[in-house]
Protein backbone atom coordinates (compact mmCIF):
# COMPACT_ATOMS: atom_id res chain seq x y z
CA UNK A 1 0.00 0.00 0.00
CA UNK A 2 1.27 3.58 -1.16
CA UNK A 3 -0.81 6.53 0.03
CA UNK A 4 -1.40 8.68 -2.18
CA UNK A 5 -2.98 9.88 -5.29
CA UNK A 6 -1.98 8.06 -8.98
CA UNK A 7 0.13 9.90 -11.49
CA UNK A 8 -2.96 9.99 -13.28
CA UNK A 9 -5.39 11.65 -10.46
CA UNK A 10 -2.72 14.11 -10.60
CA UNK A 11 -2.30 15.20 -13.75
CA UNK A 12 -6.53 15.44 -13.74
CA UNK A 13 -6.67 17.45 -10.41
CA UNK A 14 -4.08 19.89 -11.89
CA UNK A 15 -5.77 19.98 -15.44
CA UNK A 16 -9.01 20.78 -13.50
CA UNK A 17 -7.41 23.58 -10.91
CA UNK A 18 -4.86 25.10 -12.55
CA UNK A 19 -6.08 24.56 -16.28
CA UNK A 20 -2.79 23.22 -17.02
CA UNK A 21 -1.06 19.61 -16.24
CA UNK A 22 1.68 19.66 -13.54
CA UNK A 23 4.74 21.90 -14.00
CA UNK A 24 7.68 20.58 -16.11
CA UNK A 25 10.04 19.96 -13.40
CA UNK A 26 7.88 18.04 -10.93
CA UNK A 27 7.12 15.54 -14.08
CA UNK A 28 10.58 14.80 -15.03
CA UNK A 29 11.52 14.52 -11.04
CA UNK A 30 8.58 11.56 -10.96
CA UNK A 31 9.70 10.26 -14.25
CA UNK A 32 13.33 10.11 -13.49
CA UNK A 33 12.34 8.32 -10.28
CA UNK A 34 10.61 5.27 -12.30
CA UNK A 35 12.91 5.31 -15.46
CA UNK A 36 15.34 4.36 -12.44
CA UNK A 37 13.02 1.44 -11.37
CA UNK A 38 12.48 0.80 -14.25
CA UNK A 39 15.53 0.42 -15.19
CA UNK A 40 16.63 -1.91 -12.11
CA UNK A 41 14.04 -4.00 -13.37
CA UNK A 42 15.61 -4.40 -16.96
CA UNK A 43 18.96 -5.13 -15.15
CA UNK A 44 17.49 -8.60 -13.67
CA UNK A 45 15.62 -9.26 -16.95
CA UNK A 46 12.30 -8.74 -15.86
CA UNK A 47 9.78 -6.82 -17.94
CA UNK A 48 6.77 -4.25 -16.33
CA UNK A 49 4.55 -5.04 -19.22
CA UNK A 50 2.09 -2.40 -17.65
CA UNK A 51 3.48 1.01 -17.35
CA UNK A 52 1.00 3.67 -17.32
CA UNK A 53 0.01 6.84 -15.00
CA UNK A 54 -2.21 4.94 -13.13
CA UNK A 55 0.51 2.28 -12.22
CA UNK A 56 2.46 4.96 -10.85
CA UNK A 57 1.39 6.65 -7.23
CA UNK A 58 2.50 9.84 -5.52
CA UNK A 59 3.35 9.16 -2.19
CA UNK A 60 1.95 11.41 0.49
CA UNK A 61 4.44 12.05 2.73
CA UNK A 62 7.59 12.64 0.90
CA UNK A 63 6.19 13.24 -3.14
CA UNK A 64 8.18 10.70 -4.09
CA UNK A 65 6.84 8.08 -7.48
CA UNK A 66 6.30 5.03 -6.59
CA UNK A 67 5.78 1.85 -9.38
CA UNK A 68 3.15 0.07 -9.08
CA UNK A 69 1.67 -3.46 -9.83
CA UNK A 70 4.03 -5.90 -10.09
CA UNK A 71 1.32 -8.65 -10.95
CA UNK A 72 2.36 -8.62 -14.99
CA UNK A 73 5.97 -8.90 -14.79
CA UNK A 74 7.63 -11.28 -16.53
CA UNK A 75 11.63 -12.48 -17.29
CA UNK A 76 12.27 -11.03 -21.02
CA UNK A 77 11.05 -13.67 -23.76
CA UNK A 78 8.45 -15.44 -21.77
CA UNK A 79 5.25 -15.62 -22.81
CA UNK A 80 2.47 -13.07 -22.50
CA UNK A 81 0.95 -9.97 -24.07
CA UNK A 82 1.17 -6.58 -22.75
CA UNK A 83 -0.78 -4.70 -20.31
CA UNK A 84 -4.15 -5.66 -18.47
CA UNK A 85 -6.66 -4.54 -20.50
CA UNK A 86 -8.20 -6.51 -24.01
CA UNK A 87 -7.21 -4.56 -27.21
CA UNK A 88 -10.32 -3.89 -28.77
CA UNK A 89 -10.87 -6.28 -31.75
CA UNK A 90 -8.18 -8.50 -30.72
CA UNK A 91 -7.69 -11.47 -28.15
CA UNK A 92 -4.45 -9.38 -27.04
CA UNK A 93 -3.92 -7.60 -24.15
CA UNK A 94 -2.33 -3.86 -23.92
CA UNK A 95 -3.47 -0.46 -22.36
CA UNK A 96 -4.27 1.58 -25.29
CA UNK A 97 -2.49 4.27 -25.59
CA UNK A 98 0.71 3.16 -23.66
CA UNK A 99 0.98 -0.33 -25.35
CA UNK A 100 3.19 0.28 -27.97
CA UNK A 101 1.57 -0.12 -31.20
CA UNK A 102 3.38 -2.66 -32.94
CA UNK A 103 1.05 -6.09 -32.69
CA UNK A 104 4.37 -8.31 -32.50
CA UNK A 105 5.87 -5.81 -29.20
CA UNK A 106 2.35 -6.20 -27.70
CA UNK A 107 2.45 -10.14 -27.69
CA UNK A 108 6.05 -10.50 -26.78
CA UNK A 109 7.29 -7.37 -24.74
CA UNK A 110 10.66 -6.63 -23.96
CA UNK A 111 12.33 -3.86 -22.92
CA UNK A 112 11.50 -0.73 -25.30
CA UNK A 113 7.86 -1.72 -24.59
CA UNK A 114 8.52 -0.78 -21.29
CA UNK A 115 10.38 2.52 -22.60
CA UNK A 116 7.99 3.01 -25.28
CA UNK A 117 5.30 3.08 -22.33
CA UNK A 118 7.42 5.04 -19.92
CA UNK A 119 7.72 7.67 -22.95
CA UNK A 120 3.90 7.67 -23.26
CA UNK A 121 3.09 8.16 -19.74
CA UNK A 122 5.52 11.16 -19.51
CA UNK A 123 3.42 12.47 -22.68
CA UNK A 124 0.81 12.16 -21.18
CA UNK A 125 1.70 14.30 -17.62
CA UNK A 126 3.12 16.92 -19.41
CA UNK A 127 0.66 17.82 -22.34
CA UNK A 128 -2.31 16.59 -20.31
CA UNK A 129 -4.11 14.53 -23.05
CA UNK A 130 -4.93 11.11 -22.90
CA UNK A 131 -3.32 8.50 -24.93
CA UNK A 132 -5.90 6.19 -24.42
CA UNK A 133 -8.98 8.72 -26.30
CA UNK A 134 -8.37 7.73 -30.20
CA UNK A 135 -8.68 11.78 -30.76
CA UNK A 136 -5.97 12.58 -28.47
CA UNK A 137 -3.27 9.90 -29.51
CA UNK A 138 -3.56 11.33 -33.17
CA UNK A 139 -3.15 14.23 -32.20
CA UNK A 140 -0.11 13.08 -29.35
CA UNK A 141 1.16 11.94 -32.99
CA UNK A 142 1.31 14.79 -35.04
CA UNK A 143 2.23 17.75 -32.22
CA UNK A 144 4.96 17.29 -29.03
CA UNK A 145 3.93 17.96 -25.74
CA UNK A 146 4.98 21.77 -25.72
CA UNK A 147 1.83 22.20 -28.39
CA UNK A 148 -0.64 21.19 -25.54
CA UNK A 149 0.91 23.02 -22.83
CA UNK A 150 2.13 26.43 -23.03
CA UNK A 151 4.03 26.36 -19.83
CA UNK A 152 6.73 23.96 -20.86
Amino acid sequence: YVDGPTLEELVVQHIHKEGSPPPEEQVLEWISQIGSAVSSLHHVGIVHRDIKPDNIKIRSGDGAAMLLDFGLTKKVGEAGGYGTAPMTGTARFGTPGYAPPNPKERENPERRSDIYALGMTLYRALSGRDPQNADDLRAMKDYSPRFFNAFI
